[in-house]
């Protein structure tokens, strides 16, 4: 257009790829040397940015003075969008990732805990004097059970670790609820194991 005669393509540059193209302007001046590959963005009427990559070649005269640059450009805003797409994608799966890992990873004490709970029961369930029938129907809980916790921390661990929550909080708690909480859980295997659990608190001991 007739617009752009008289003008430098410089003038068309957006500022950073401005300072970008007087430094390897520069160096391709003072080593006589080719250009090749570099990205710039250029400025439309419209004030909408155009990228371009561009290969230039530096002439000179007989006493080795550059009097010109012979540049070839092509559009490159294709390119760009698949780039920027990519990069969207990218860190929208990296994101979708590190949710999954730290809901797993918050979900930890709320899953372990109940399950702690049934397979407690559950053995002593076993037992009270239970039929075969019944005793059958436990086994196959408890087993069930001891499997699924198994996979539960495995999961949850390393959902911790993807997450970077593998640390140790401070929180309070009911020391004497916890304590009874534990005796719950454990005394059934101790029995069937043939030890005697007891649970001994120092009375100096805070409650929380």
């Amino acid at each position: 257009p007739d617009e752009i005669i008289g003008h430098h393509a410089a003038d068309y540059l957006t500022d950073s790829s401005r300072e970008k193209a007087r430094d390897l302007l520069q160096t391709v001046s003072s080593k006589h040397g080719f250009l090749e590959g570099a990205e710039y963005d250029f400025r439309r009427k419209d004030g909408s940015t155009l990228p371009v990559v561009m290969s230039a070649k530096a002439l000179f005269d007989s006493n080795g003075v550059m009097i010109r640059a012979l540049a070839i450009m092509y559009d490159n805003s294709e390119a760009r969008a698949t780039q920027a797409a990519l990069k969207a994608a990218i860190a929208a799966a990296e994101e979708a990732s590190k949710a999954k890992s730290r809901f797993l990873a918050a979900m930890s004490h709320e899953i372990r805990t109940p399950m702690n709970a049934i397979l407690g029961f559950t053995q002593l369930l076993k037992m009270s004097g239970l039929d075969e029938r019944r005793q059958s129907h436990v086994d196959a809980i408890q087993s069930a059970g001891g499997t699924l916790m198994k996979m539960l921390n495995d999961l949850l661990d390393l959902s911790q670790i993807e997450s970077g929550n593998m640390k140790v909080e401070r929180e309070s708690f009911e020391l004497d609820a916890f304590l009874s909480q534990i005796g719950d859980w454990w005394q059934a295997g101790a029995v069937e194991k043939g030890l005697r659990m007891r649970i001994a608190k120092d009375p100096g001991l805070p409650r929380t």
